[in-house]
């Protein structure tokens, strides 16, 4: 090892006379080509649709932040999802009125922060070479940058992955620092994607060094647990003072567990039957199916202990099929398949240049392979990296696989595969050429083998994603020759529809409306509720939703009423009804509608301030006062809109302390609307 510490001094960070180094300046080169890259694909993202109306869990991230923003970052129930990422974007809504553009210029900053994270831990595993090698596939891998720019908590993952290893990499003496900040970082980690590496970590700082007394390693643990709760516990709280049931993270592992463990599965993220794919809807349905076969209610909480049970049964009832299918799913982590969800690279690669760069997946996992087996990872040090790497491996395909999911590894694949890249160069430096053609030849090897299953994502999905985007932007045409490629495609695919696919014709019905085609529209309508036969009432819901949201109210209220017809308790039916009777001019009907509504959910805040908005209307204002007090009480983020209008009710009954009050809670961005609201203009 005394070559390789003698290399570091001569090619450090600084030359003769505390001048930048080789070295410096090389890495200062790479961190230039993460950020021009970055850079290219920034620019055009913002110049795209795509990078204007974020959509699907994008969307949904962004509105959870937005609420989360406007409500003090208290709980809402509406929003249901590992928590860090939307309070990470709810941070940069409240204190920067950050957007969707300069969240995605903070994520391209996270990416090359985790550029100089790679480099760091790479010097501690193997050197100058190896971690400039390693920092340069991160800088310019298109998969990491890609996600980058959505609004999802992917890269968040990776930098936060990247960081846990270079703290712990830091100190070899396991010192009080090291151990808590670990801690802190691995508590943010589990917020952010719940897995094994946080106990790996833990296992590590006991038993990864015989040259550290016990005692020591001990209260090292002792501190990064510690460390590890304290970003645990505000969520936890903030979750029991609302549902009254502790939940550490999220109350959905239990579904996610069971769409990767159950019959029918196939190592994907594939919905059963009966849930739609959409994050504001797919844990309504497991819930909702959960309550039914068990004949009870049951809470977030006791709906994920319900899905993990089933999964158990699955695991204890076919243990052969169970490992199969975990052999499968590690195979699919490793493999070069593109297993999007709703974002697919293949897709995006065509509109954006630097996604079209070749530097595939399938060849880091390639080379990624061929330095675990093959590389240059000194034995001491990489322990760590072992345990990270396996641990994570773990995490996922207990579950199941997805594109996005296999990001946070892919530091630990660049500096796996950097550790090949340097024995190759050492052999090639020695003229050590059979040494050399053996690791060329297993990477080829491994490459063949990792080429994937026959699989192509379906693009109908994604081409009908792209028709309502375009369509929101005003590009009608464009919108309708998406709609032209997904009915192509479509027309390959022989399975019928169901209550886990409708969703795509709904969106090209809403696509339609949009471009006044109200006929096209209705077909599509009247096919889904002729092919899917589970659960009406929600088939209706999203129908008139779709109707309201382009005007037609008349259709909206006649499938709001098919759906309280086949559900009565549908307080959100029952709810949007009023908004639909309301915007016809049906006052007392929308007053019985959101009553009702309030009834059914007397803690669902949405009823509770359109109510106030009608007595707002009226001009009654202690009627409207009393509840936009309640909404806001129920939920101050969702609701958070509704406080200027309870300070101006507060007004007009002569109360203006308290309206003062009500005014110092708003929300930075609100009061500006205080003066110019106006019964009127509601």
């Amino acid at each position: 090892m005394e070559p390789d510490i003698q290399h570091r001094k001569s090619t450090g960070s600084l030359g003769a006379g505390g001048r930048p180094g080789r070295a410096a300046w090389l890495l200062a080169g790479v961190l230039a080509a993460a950020v021009l890259f970055r850079a290219v694909y920034f620019i055009e993202l913002l110049d795209s649709p795509f990078g204007r109306h974020p959509v699907l869990d994008a969307g949904y991230y962004y509105n959870w932040a937005v609420r989360l923003a406007a409500g003090g970052f208290r709980y809402t129930g509406d929003f249901s999802g590992n928590p860090l990422y939307a309070y990470f974007l709810a941070f940069l809504v409240r204190f920067l009125r950050a957007g969707p553009v300069l969240i995605r210029a903070f994520q391209h900053l996270l990416g090359v922060l985790t550029c100089l994270l790679v480099y760091r831990c790479g010097r501690k595993l193997s050197g100058e070479k190896t971690a400039l090698a390693a920092a340069l596939l991160y800088a310019v891998f298109p998969p990491a940058v890609f996600y980058e720019g959505w609004l999802l908590s992917a890269s968040l993952e990776a930098f936060l992955m990247t960081a846990l290893l270079a703290v712990l990499l830091s100190a070899g003496d396991r010192s009080r620092a090291v151990c808590f900040g670990g801690g802190l970082l691995a508590g943010l980690l589990l917020l952010a994607r719940p897995s094994l590496v946080p106990l790996g970590a833990a296992a590590w700082i006991l038993f990864g060094s015989r040259g550290v007394k016990f005692g020591r390693r001990a209260a090292g643990l002792l501190l990064f647990a510690l460390g590890l709760i304290l970003p645990l516990l505000p969520f936890s709280l903030q979750y029991y003072s609302q549902e009254k049931e502790i939940v550490f993270v999220s109350p959905h592992g239990g579904e996610n567990f069971y769409i990767g463990n159950r019959p029918g599965a196939f190592g994907l993220g594939q919905m059963p039957e009966f849930a739609r794919g959409m994050p504001e809807l797919q844990r309504r349905d497991f819930r909702a199916e959960a309550s039914r076969q068990t004949g009870r209610a049951l809470s977030p909480g006791e709906s994920s202990r319900f899905w993990f049970g089933r999964g158990a049964e699955f695991i204890e009832t076919y243990p052969l099929k169970f490992f199969r299918l975990l052999a499968v799913k590690t195979y699919f982590f490793f493999c070069g398949g593109d297993f999007s969800d709703n974002y697919h690279l293949s897709f995006f690669r065509r509109l954006f240049f630097p996604l079209a760069l070749p530097f595939t997946w399938r060849m880091l996992s390639a080379l990624a392979l061929a330095g675990l087996i093959a590389g240059r990872l000194p034995r001491k040090p990489t322990g760590l990296f072992h345990i990270f790497l396996f641990s994570y491996v773990l995490s996922i395909v207990l579950f199941f696989v997805t594109s996005r999911f296999r990001i946070p590894a892919v530091p630990l694949f660049c500096l796996a595969a950097a550790g090949w890249l340097a024995a190759l160069g050492r052999d090639l430096g020695r003229r050590r050429l059979l040494p050399a053609a053996g690791r060329i030849a297993l990477v080829m090897i491994l490459f063949i083998l990792l080429a994937g299953p026959a699989y192509r994502p379906p693009f109908y999905a994604i081409y009908t994603s792209a028709a309502e985007v375009y369509a929101r932007d005003g590009q009608m045409d464009r919108a309708g020759e998406f709609l032209r490629l997904a009915g192509e495609e479509h027309e390959g695919d022989s399975a019928p529809l169901t209550f886990r696919s409708y969703r795509h014709y709904l969106a090209r019905a809403q696509v339609e409306l949009k471009r006044g085609n109200m006929e096209e529209a209705e077909e599509i309508f009247s096919r889904i509720l002729a092919e899917v036969k589970e659960r009406p009432g929600a088939l209706h819901f999203e129908i008139a939703n779709v109707w309201a949201e382009n005007l037609h109210y008349e259709k909206a209220e006649e499938h709001y009423r098919a759906a309280i017809a086949a559900d009565p308790g549908d307080f959100r039916a029952l709810n949007n009804l009023g908004l639909t009777l309301k915007a016809r001019g049906k006052g007392e009907e929308a007053e019985a509608a959101f009553l009702r509504a309030v009834e059914a959910n007397p803690g669902y805040a949405a009823a509770r301030g359109n109510l106030g908005n009608l007595y707002f209307d009226r001009g009654e204002w202690a009627a409207a006062a009393r509840e936009f007090r309640a909404a806001l009480e129920l939920d101050p983020g969702v609701m958070a809109r509704f406080r200027i209008a309870l300070a101006y009710c507060l007004r007009r009954l002569g109360r203006p302390a308290e309206a003062e009050e009500e005014l110092r809670k708003c929300p930075p961005g609100l009061l500006a609307e205080f003066e110019s609201i106006s019964p009127a203009g509601r």
